[in-house]
């Protein structure tokens, strides 16, 4: 039945390389796939996010934690607080409503909490949602926003009990990532999908192959177990463990390959099968996730295997060779030398699959690449056996105590309910973030928020004044992309941007680049690597600190960058 499979898909992509009029008939999946057909995949899995919502008096509002918020849930009654201008009356050991306006969101929470609030909801002034950070403010309560629509809702509903926390309800059924189980409660799935991803976030559907549909095993996860050893920096050691709540049902898991097998296939060429939902149309080097969102049902492609030397020469001649090899013996590639077939952003997780005879056995899990589907370049997964030790201890520590947290990948024990964090936020460990607080909270100046792709008026700051322009394009000649910010925020600890990411995105990507002119000085921020790894993108937010090649300026400063959507308070 595979090997029937492989032939039709072979055909399939070998008629895409015929003259564009036969080639147009052909719509692309997965880059160069077919769809699958349904229960071919069993053990297929998606990862997808829970809403978070507020909720009163039977209604629920999508809501998002504000940055530097504590990630705690709440409830109680709901008081209406204004702007919070002062100390918020009548609310100790309830519920803060604010509007968005006039003052910082960190000064808004801090009335909330003079007041006696346990929690704030700040809802928009303006149509839309909104992105916001407390600056590091020390709070000890939860924040998050809403929309404007959901503020006029609750301003209905002061005094009724409102309760923040994750809904049942997945909307979109959509999946940012893939994994696969591999038996029991346990699902595989590529590091960079969840290190930043508290397990009540996230609910599995296994072996669904339309997402709108087939919705028998959509699992809660309870746990989630980043590899000890995984690096985000090079996208090395790129796995982790989720245990799920429960054992699906009617569906087969698969096997991790031998690495005998897994040997042989590369060395043969030998096809393995890549699965999931993600982007479908090839992407350029250093080029930005399309807004084409990710697929409900299951795709399927057949990519050669190629040994790790190819695929290494390949990747250093865009990556450079200053650096140790980006190949590491952790990974394996697949890809055709003439590109237009391979995974893509929403991919990440995902298994690679390689036969014996009928048999599937898990070989890899998509992990990263340079654009999608480009010539001359391949995609990169973990190389599963390469852990299969490890995964087989983890598991083996889990069964015998479940009280226990094992580390994955360490001989280590740790208290039931630590969650390793060290690469949560942008890659920065514990240690650094701390740093960074300290520093933030020692902030000169007030936080600078930059409206969308307008000229705003010059803002008047202790020590600073800013003027934003919308600037389409700005190239530089030694540096690589001027990149597009979500959001940004200038003071004197460094510039913290809010931008698309797809899962490696991090403070080191990027290089800030100052430039005088007669009565300002130029601000760019600039991407100097791309974003490799092919998680579905969203947003994240980072802080770079400035250097003294990029020292923070006295005057007034122009942002090149375009800016978008707007994000002032």
């Amino acid at each position: 039945m595979h090997k029937i499979r492989f032939i039709l898909i072979s055909l399939t992509l070998l008629t895409m390389s015929l003259p564009l009029l036969a080639g147009s008939l052909i719509q692309p999946r997965i880059i160069g796939g077919v769809e699958s057909e349904p229960n071919a995949w069993p053990y297929m899995t998606a990862l997808m996010s829970k809403v978070l919502s507020v909720t009163v008096a039977q209604k629920s509002y999508q809501a998002s934690y504000l940055r530097g918020s504590p990630l705690t849930l709440f409830s109680g009654r709901l008081v209406d607080c204004g702007l919070a201008l002062g100390p918020c009356a009548d609310v100790r050991g309830n519920i803060c409503l604010i509007q968005r306006g006039n003052n910082t969101f960190a000064e808004k929470v801090r009335n909330c909490e003079a007041g006696g609030g346990i929690g704030a909801i700040i809802y928009n002034n303006v149509s839309g949602t909104f992105l916001g950070t407390l600056q590091n403010a020390v709070t000890g309560i939860p924040v998050v926003s809403v929309s404007d629509e959901a503020g006029t809702g609750l301003r209905d509903a002061i005094g009724e009990v409102a309760s923040f926390g994750y809904s049942d309800l997945i909307i979109p059924t959509e999946s940012f990532c893939g994994a696969t189980w591999i038996g029991d409660v346990w699902v595989l799935t590529a590091a960079h999908c969840v290190s930043d991803t508290e397990p009540e976030a996230i609910m599995v559907n296994v072996g669904g192959h339309d997402l709108r549909r087939d919705q028998e095993n959509v699992i809660a996860v309870t746990e989630v177990l980043v590899h000890e050893r995984y690096d985000p920096d090079g996208i090395n050691n790129d796995i982790a463990l989720l245990r799920l709540e429960r054992a699906p049902q009617g569906v087969m898991p698969i096997s991790i390959a031998p690495n005998e097998l897994l040997d042989a296939a590369i060395r043969a060429n030998a096809p393995g099968y890549m699965l999931g939902r993600g982007q479908q149309e090839p992407v350029a080097p250093g080029e930005d996730a399309p807004a084409t969102p990710v697929e409900y049902v299951l795709f399927e492609v057949a990519i050669p295997l190629v040994s790790n030397e190819e695929c290494a020469r390949a990747m250093e001649q865009i990556l450079g060779t200053d650096q140790p090899s980006p190949v590491t013996d952790a990974m394996i590639c697949a890809g055709r030398p003439e590109g237009n077939v391979g995974t893509c952003f929403g991919d990440s997780g995902g298994p690679m699959i390689v036969f014996d005879g009928n048999t599937p056995y898990l070989g890899g899990i998509t992990s990263w690449g340079i654009g999608c589907a480009q010539p001359g370049l391949y995609d990169v997964m973990t190389r599963v056996p390469y852990f299969k030790a490890d995964i087989d201890k983890t598991i083996a520590a889990k069964v015998r105590s479940t009280d226990s947290n094992s580390d994955f990948g360490n001989d280590t024990t740790t208290t039931s309910g630590e969650k390793d964090n060290r690469f949560g936020i942008g890659g920065f460990s514990p240690l650094l973030l701390m740093a960074l607080g300290w520093l933030r909270r020692r902030r000169l100046a007030t936080a600078i928020r930059i409206a969308a792709l307008a000229c705003l008026p010059v803002l008047t700051l202790t020590g600073c004044q800013l003027t934003a322009a919308g600037l389409n394009s700005h190239q530089s000649s030694d540096m690589k992309k001027l990149e597009t910010l979500r959001a940004i925020d200038i003071s004197r600890d460094g510039v913290e941007i809010t931008v698309i990411s797809t899962g490696c995105t991090a403070a080191r990507d990027f290089q800030l680049a100052l430039t005088p002119r007669q009565d300002v000085v130029e601000l760019a921020v600039y991407r100097t690597r791309p974003d490799l790894c092919r998680r579905a993108p969203k947003p994240v937010t980072l802080l770079l600190p400035w250097r003294d090649d990029a020292r923070f300026p006295e005057q007034k400063v122009r942002i090149l960058n375009p800016v978008s959507p707007a994000v002032a308070q």
